[in-house]
């Protein structure tokens, strides 16, 4: 994403975005989610990939389309994706069935 703005604002390539301090860069998240009407990766919200994984599960066991499930029922919740999916945490015999 920030490749692409720097594309439309036409920045050279070394010019890097950065912010000068960690409240700074937690007041411009703020920003982003109030604006986009989402909410940061909440304590429930692991539950609730879980719990549509399971029921996916039912009637798929492919991986990607269990995941693709988790995706779509965290961004309908309106929730901001974790920087590292919980899915990622699930060895091969630990996964929600």
């Amino acid at each position: 994403m920030v490749d692409h703005i720097g594309v439309l604002l036409e920045c050279k390539p070394e010019v890097e975005a950065v912010h000068d301090s960690e409240r700074t860069l937690r007041h411009h998240k703020g920003l982003v989610r109030s604006r986009l009407g989402i909410v940061a990766y909440p304590d429930w919200a692991r539950a609730l990939a879980e719990a549509s994984v399971r029921a996916a599960a039912v009637t798929k066991d492919h991986p990607a389309y269990l995941i693709n499930v988790a995706l779509e029922e965290l961004v309908r919740a309106r929730l901001e994706l974790p920087a590292t999916a919980p899915w990622t945490s699930w060895s091969p015999g630990s996964a929600p069935r």
